[in-house]
């Protein structure tokens, strides 16, 4: 029965293109053209807080909190009164909590998450998931992601 299956789906012309051993459908072509085509990811860090000459070149800055931010940690915020104004509106619970825009050339957006430092595992990656799902919004071409008080 497995078989016969597994031929229906290999002889199916919606997936192969006409039925023989010679032929492939341009869909699939097209898909491997774009694999072979695709720019490597290029990952790059920087420690300490991010100047503002960093920050010019990013197009999306993904700012993850604590959940509790002690006033000094405010200082390595980008635009932090904004920031801190837009936090205290927010909706409890929220991922992300704010998004706002630096005032640079690029117009650089930034989505600030809060996360418990104890969090298990999985809520962190559903907060992590969450956040960069937030970034899909607007095509990005450089993406950054800035921890603090952790």
């Amino acid at each position: 029965m497995i078989g016969l299956h597994v031929r229906q789906v290999l002889g199916n012309p919606a997936y192969y293109g006409p039925i023989g051993s010679k032929w492939v459908s341009s869909a699939m072509t097209s898909l491997a053209e774009i694999i072979n085509n695709t720019k490597p990811i290029k990952v790059s860090q920087v420690t300490g807080s991010p100047s503002r000459k960093t920050l010019e070149g990013i197009d999306q800055l993904l700012v993850v909190l604590p959940a509790r931010i002690p006033a000094a940690l405010w200082r390595k915020v980008p635009q932090r009164n904004k920031t801190q104004a837009l936090m205290r509106r927010a909706i409890p619970g929220r991922t992300p909590a704010a998004v706002t825009r630096l005032n640079n050339k690029r117009q650089t957006a930034v989505l600030v998450g809060r996360v418990d430092a104890h969090a298990e595992a999985f809520d962190r990656l559903t907060f992590a998931r969450k956040l960069v799902a937030a970034t899909a919004s607007e095509k990005a071409g450089v993406l950054g992601i800035l921890v603090l008080g952790f």
